[in-house]
């Protein structure tokens, strides 16, 4: 990520409570440093189902979003992150 992103995704900080809600209200929030990309997947249309921003303490060790769908619908997640910015370094499907 250069710079350039990582400042603009300082300024978003209220995405992860935008989309994941409050705690007892909508669901669990999200991981700040993850909700801007699950934000602008959902906007797309692609259901997504669990995320983490990744790092000591998380679930995983890099920033992961799961969604559901077909294989193309994999590769129409990748376009729509690439398309704003967002880096993809890997797709998997289990």
């Amino acid at each position: 990520m250069t710079s350039r992103e990582v400042a603009k995704l300082k300024l978003v900080p209220s995405y992860h409570t935008e989309v994941g809600g409050e705690l007892g209200k909508t669901g669990l929030p999200l991981d700040r440093w993850i909700g801007y990309a699950v934000k602008v997947l959902r906007d797309a249309g692609i259901a997504t189902y669990e995320s983490c921003q990744g790092g000591p303490g998380h679930c995983f060790a890099e920033p992961t979003i799961r969604f559901g769908g077909t294989f193309t619908e994999g590769l129409r997640a990748v376009a729509v992150a690439l398309d704003h910015g967002l880096p993809v370094f890997e797709v998997r499907r289990f």
